[in-house]
């Protein structure tokens, strides 16, 4: 019988829960990943990826292992490729090459542990992956410590390789080239790969090697990949791969090969040398043009300007396109960069990216076509193959006449062997516009080393330092808006020729507090104190819409959070108020596409919290009984301890402060009664004098009656000093009196 009960208990719950779920009363508890890894270097970055109103379960937990890493990183290698079918075998080496018994750690990007663990006798680790399948594939990456070691620090991560999964299952792209072969030199070649979905990412490769990735149109089955001018190198065979979407690491098998075909002597080529000889004599000419310019007061001159002028508004000519590298120039071998590539208010344009090859040659790496006016070109697992310069042009979809070649931009790729130095700024990484400050870069190991300091987005070292000792000072005079951003160094040391540097310091981010940027206003939306457990919703407000607002406790950064398109005020909201959460708060923004130009901080507000477990006051009235025109009476207020501050409320307003001596525990208000309205509940609070965020609950009510016309006006205390008595019409913050 009390089975069957238990049954039609659960049941009912059951159903019940099913219902509040179908309403939205109820949600699963959501999902939780760390990105990259839920091991993180000491100094690292990782994010965690449900917001409504109603609240879920909570996730499952997620442990976080932060890493001091101070030994050198391991070497790491696949066996025997990092492509591997499914259902294959492959190994993962990782092998420390300074130390013995010590313990080894796999880890895969996006995975809540660690993967594999393994504690050879040598100084090598073997993780096997057996019968591989498509979720094997990823970025992994590996590190060592040591068991024996109280200090709890580890090497360094190795660099990452990436193991791509191949398919046999899903369907082989077709390849085949649009125009027919042989073709001549100088020729334009489009080699086209379809694909069985629409809207697939393909990668292009020569003789198995991979040279330009470009993903189809959302609507279309193909992609085209361009050679805009045909060299003998370029012929050979071609094959391309596509990779499921969402999923990078799982790929086609490789398209069946094609080939291309180049005639090595054509009229075409003849054509290309004597346009060559015809360039040269153009600059010749232009030489000549630019000494009768000056010859003539620029008579000649300004023809040619206004020629190109017209050219331009014709669409002959197009300016060159802007490039940058993302985060620097200057790359960890094993490290990702990006390259952005931007045209001037052309839209649906095709962008091209060269890297220099042999002397006099570019050597083109990816073709891609984009609707806005920008591309970007990522770089993973850099290697020393992967330094050098580049640059790169853009063509609209309208017309194919191409853009000059962009700047150029030279990539660095540093190996990284030495500890990382130690950095830091002083006074402080926030400094207004004018002032000075300067980045410490410091070396604790070696001496005679050369800094360098690099600045994000930069194309080049910011500044290069050779101090007699360990220490290199960067100073930074007279801040500007453009001063702001982030900042790191390393070292090496010129007298060695192996090329190996030490590994990058940590980020420092140096913020710029414009005087001249109107302030912030912050309020709470809801009048305290407040009780523990509620909601609790601050404004910040700023001077234009669609700002990004910081909210700070105590100068403490807490959240960051940005305004709607068309607001200039965003909400920060404390769903369940704590203790902890009282305090003052303060909230700044900055500029929009300038995240390291802030405004100064806003006035504080006050956050005040009731502590249900502080004893509540008692009080009481003097003289006893119903009150007249013009009476003084007294309002006693008593607490459980000596030292406190009283708070009179007259109807749930507060109206005057009161201190106790510190040798007594209660605190007297004196009030003259002189108006009708003033015949009304009084209750009192206090708060300890070293927490003015936290007070006790109100105070039983007590109700002044009386009879007539009455009115009440605040008056000195005899506990209070003159200085602070509190006198008829006075409107200050503490003594604000209402009656």
């Amino acid at each position: 019988m009390r089975s069957f009960s238990f049954s039609i208990f659960f049941l009912e719950w059951w159903l019940t829960r099913q219902r509040w779920t179908a309403r939205g009363y109820y949600k699963a508890k959501p999902s939780i990943l760390v990105i990259p890894s839920a091991t993180v270097a000491l100094g690292g970055n990782f994010t965690i990826l449900f917001h409504n109103e109603q609240w879920s379960d909570f996730s499952d937990e997620v442990h976080i292992y932060i890493r001091e890493q101070f030994y050198p990183k391991p070497n790491v290698s696949v066996s025997p490729s990092q492509v591997v079918a499914v259902g294959g075998n492959l190994t993962i080496h990782c092998k420390n090459e300074y130390y013995q018994e010590s313990e080894f750690y796999l880890i895969k990007e996006g995975d809540l542990d660690v993967l594999q663990k393994k504690r050879p006798r040598r100084n090598l680790a073997v993780f096997p992956i057996t019968n591989a399948k498509a979720s094997d594939g990823g970025i992994y990456w590996c590190y060592y410590g040591f068991l024996a070691s109280p200090d709890q620090r580890y090497s360094c991560f190795s660099d990452k390789v990436y193991i791509n999964i191949t398919d046999p299952a899903l369907n082989k792209p077709s390849i085949r080239v649009r125009q027919k072969g042989p073709h001549a030199l100088g020729a334009k070649v489009q080699i086209l790969c379809e694909g069985p979905e629409k809207g697939l990412n393909f990668y292009f490769h020569k003789s198995m090697e991979l040279i330009a990735s470009q993903m189809a149109k959302s609507e279309s089955y193909m992609t085209t990949f361009t050679i805009n001018m045909v060299r003998l190198e370029d012929a050979g065979s071609y094959t391309c791969q596509y990779h499921l979407r969402g999923n990078p690491f799982v790929w086609s098998e490789p398209s069946d090969p094609v080939e291309l075909a180049v005639r090595a002597d054509s009229p075409v080529g003849n054509i290309i040398r004597l346009a060559v000889a015809g360039l040269v004599l153009l600059v010749l000419v232009l030489i000549v043009a630019e000494a009768v310019y000056l010859a003539t007061n620029g008579i000649i001159f300004p023809g040619w300007w206004l020629t190109r002028q017209r050219w331009t508004a014709r669409g002959y000519y197009k300016p060159k396109p802007s490039i940058s590298v993302i985060p620097s120039a200057t790359v960890a071998l094993g490290g990702n960069f990006t390259i952005l590539c931007k045209s001037e208010g052309h839209q649906r344009t095709e962008f091209q990216l060269y890297k220099e090859g042999p002397p006099a040659s570019l050597q083109l790496l990816h073709t891609e076509l984009t609707e806005r006016d920008e591309v970007l070109f990522p770089i993973v697992n850099a290697q020393q193959a992967h330094g050098g310069i580049y640059r790169c042009i853009f063509q609209s979809v309208h017309n194919e006449q191409w853009s000059d070649y962009s700047d150029e931009v030279h990539i660095y790729i540093r190996e990284q062997f030495y500890p990382k130095p130690n950095v830091s700024v002083s006074p402080s990484q926030v400094v207004a516009v004018g002032e000075n400050l300067t980045i410490l870069c410091k070396n604790e190991y070696y001496q005679e080393s050369e800094f360098y300091l690099i600045k994000e987005g930069n194309l080049d070292v910011l500044q290069k330092k050779r101090p007699s000792w360990n220490l290199a000072v960067f100073p930074i005079t007279n801040a500007k808006a453009s001063d702001g951003g982030i900042y790191w160094c390393y070292y090496g040391f010129i007298s060695i020729s192996d090329h190996r540097y030490s590994y990058f310091s940590e980020r420092v981010y140096i913020n710029i507090t414009d005087p001249a940027l109107n302030k912030p206003s912050i309020k709470v939306r809801q009048k305290g104190p407040h009780a523990l457990g509620a909601k609790v919703k601050m404004l910040c407000q700023g001077p234009e819409k669609g700002l990004n607002f910081y909210l700070y406790k105590s100068m403490e950064l807490i959240p960051s959070q940005t305004a709607k398109l068309e607001k200039n005020i965003t909400t920060f909201t404390i769903n369940m108020v704590r203790l902890e959460d009282a305090g003052s708060y303060t909230c700044q923004y900055h500029l929009r596409g300038n995240p390291f130009v802030w405004s100064e901080p806003s006035q504080p507000v006050e956050l005040v919290v009731r502590d249900p477990s502080l004893s509540k006051p008692s009080i009481k009235v003097k003289p006893r009984g119903e009150g007249s025109l013009g009476m003084n009476i007294t309002i006693e207020c008593q607490g459980p301890e000596k030292d406190l501050k009283y708070f009179l409320l007259k109807s749930k307003k507060r109206i005057a402060p009161q201190m106790t001596n510190p040798d007594r525990n209660t605190a007297e208000f004196l009030l003259s009664l002189k108006r009708q309205e003033d015949a009304t509940d009084y209750t009192c609070q206090y708060h300890r004098i070293g927490n003015p965020f936290v007070w006790s609950e109100p105070s039983d009510p007590v109700e002044l009656t009386g009879s007539g016309k009455k009115l009440a006006s605040c008056v000195s205390s005899p506990f209070l000093p003159k200085s602070r008595s509190l006198q008829m019409g006075m409107n200050l913050w503490d003594y604000r009196c209402t009656g």
